[in-house]
């Protein structure tokens, strides 16, 4: 996943939630963090922080069936 040493275990956390989300289209690695791609065209970047995973969760929660989701 990560290759600077920022990524926090609740990144990893969502991103196995995400996997066995049906909206999720695909997750792509980028340069400096991921892209998640839905079914119907929307898509979210972030990078490795260990703050990302809030912003990712929130447009989670916004766009997609995972509303309660479990990062602690």
């Amino acid at each position: 996943m990560a290759k600077g040493g920022h990524s926090g275990k609740e990144n990893r956390k969502i991103f196995k939630q995400m996997k066995t989300c049906e909206e999720v289209k695909e997750i792509i690695q980028t340069a400096k963090g991921y892209r998640v791609v839905l079914r119907d065209g929307k898509q979210y970047f972030n990078h490795w922080s260990s703050n990302g995973f809030h912003h990712l969760r929130r447009w989670l929660k916004q766009h997609t069936s995972l509303k309660n989701l479990n990062w602690s």
